[in-house]
């Protein structure tokens, strides 16, 4: 009853425009925690990771064959997810999404995309931490190459598979950075990158920030903020990991 008078609020006060959300990008850059921020907001319905599309998102991103074969699928998903959340927004965190946003930007006029950005050497270090996002790795040769998700290409195939894992892990990151670089130009203001160091640095403007891109004109609820986060990649990487880490992000790939 409670988050109904909210929601009803919040709708008074606010000129809603219904939108559709993807929260994007790489995984363990804090797509997680921007879903839980905007799932506070009285006026936002979020699914993160549910399995029934974010499974589906994974294998288009991973296989282009794949994409053709349930694109349609994946959109019909969310057609109706909105039609079930209005006159609120809705918000979906399957990250993969990142490589699909420019043909759902194409079908859907409302939708917006938030993507997250950190820096490679935490990222890399909860990866390695995190047995479900190396499978992947393993399972390379067996996905269409070049892949644009594990970030393997022409001029790097013939190496790929005696790269470290480390080294592998940002191939990925950087393959997903730079399609957010690319985004940003390619859908301009219906585009907004949140850095996760800014996020847990400067908590509330980067919220403000957030709230204006949505035209919200209530703000989020403030995360629980674990500032030591930031550093502990240091206890996970060795000195080869970090090694090959720098020889993937100073070489052209």
């Amino acid at each position: 009853m409670l988050n109904i008078v909210a929601k009803c609020n919040a709708w008074r006060g606010s000129s809603l425009n219904s939108h559709k959300i993807f929260i994007v990008g790489c995984g363990r850059t804090g797509t997680t925690l921007l879903g839980m921020i905007l799932k506070s907001h009285p006026l936002i319905s979020v699914e993160i990771e549910k399995q029934t599309i974010f499974s589906k998102v994974t294998q288009a991103a991973l296989n282009p064959n794949q994409e053709k074969r349930i694109f349609s699928e994946i959109i019909r998903y969310y057609r109706y997810r909105h039609f079930k959340t209005a006159p609120g927004y809705y918000g979906d965190k399957s990250h993969a999404n990142l490589w699909l946003a420019e043909k759902i930007a194409d079908t859907f006029s409302d939708a917006l995309f938030i993507a997250t950005t950190r820096d490679c050497y935490p990222v890399v270090a909860s990866m390695l931490n995190y047995p479900v996002m190396l499978k992947w790795f393993d399972q390379w040769d067996k996905l269409p190459v070049p892949n644009r998700f594990l970030g393997i290409t022409n001029r790097i195939l013939p190496k790929y598979r005696d790269l470290s894992l480390a080294a592998k892990c940002a191939l990925r990151w950087k393959a997903h950075h730079q399609e957010i670089k690319r985004l940003e130009k390619s859908l301009g203001d219906r585009f907004f990158v949140v850095g996760y160091e800014k996020l847990l640095l400067d908590t509330q403007a980067t919220l403000a920030s957030l709230c204006r891109f949505l035209d919200l004109k209530q703000g989020f609820l403030t995360p629980d903020i674990k500032i030591e986060s930031l550093d502990k990649w240091r206890n996970y990487l060795s000195e080869k990991d970090i090694k090959d880490i720098d020889e993937i992000l100073s070489n052209e790939t």
